[in-house]
């Protein structure tokens, strides 16, 4: 893929948030399209422009530096000692048809608002791409399921998706680690897919894991899989029925 590198400065007397908020208001651009069109995450660019981003920017920093580089056609002086050097692909490594912007939005909004969702949908409709596209967003952690997982198989893939190191501890013991993660770490997105494969007439323990996650911890949850997923989780997560996006 063709890329063109672009360097862009910032300003001396307004910090880059500032130069930003000035122009979305001037030319009347929501966060939301802000956030669609710099492919990042709404929550995350609404935190950064408020000042309340405590993580770290420089990927944000990169791209909003060149929409408004672009967007102005103006080369903005300096405040940091190096200046953001970007690669921009003149070509989309991703085609968003209206299937993947609605699952893309589903993710956005339970990330946001620390809900529930269920993405449903037959194999080879590109859910699991547009998941995948969605979990390189910063905050956000993403797990692929299959038949042969234990509930141990499914607590390790989530530990090492957020990058905890896993311990021989007890299901709950680890469970109750994770938990803590989310309610230290706020803002995450965990993204469970082809969660139908963790269903059996046998047991519940697995989604059990995944709802005790849910219920007790500061995360917005998104569960996907084949059709028949959205009646089974229906019925799992009934009481949370006012936070599920399906």
């Amino acid at each position: 893929m063709e890329a063109l590198a672009v360097k862009a400065y910032i300003g001396e007397n307004k910090t880059l948030a500032d130069r930003v908020n000035e122009y979305i208001k001037r030319e009347g651009m929501t966060i939301t399209d802000l956030a669609s069109t710099i492919n990042y995450s709404r929550t995350t660019v609404s935190r950064y422009l408020a000042g309340k981003y405590d993580s770290d920017a420089t990927e944000l920093e990169a791209k909003l530096t060149v929409f408004l580089a672009e967007a102005t056609g103006e080369e903005l002086a300096a405040t940091k000692e190096q200046t953001v050097a970007v690669k921009i692909a003149k070509k989309r490594s991703f085609f968003e048809s209206r299937d993947a912007q609605n699952i893309i939005g589903v993710c956005n909004s339970c990330q946001e608002y620390t809900g529930l969702g269920i993405v449903v949908g037959k194999s080879g409709f590109g859910k699991t791409h547009a998941l995948k596209y969605y979990s390189k967003m910063p905050r956000v952690a993403y797990i692929e399921c299959d038949d042969t997982m234990s509930s141990r198989d499914l607590v390790e893939a989530i530990e090492r998706a957020l990058g905890i190191p896993s311990t021989y501890g007890t299901i709950w013991k680890r469970v109750n680690g994770i938990r803590e993660f989310f309610n230290i770490n706020r803002g995450y997105l965990l993204i469970i897919d082809e969660a139908d494969k963790l269903i059996s007439k046998y047991t519940q323990k697995k989604m059990e894991i995944l709802r005790a996650i849910f219920d007790q911890s500061d995360v917005g949850m998104v569960i996907a899989g084949e059709p028949k997923l959205e009646v089974d989780l229906c019925q799992y997560f009934r009481h949370k029925n006012s936070d599920l996006l399906c």
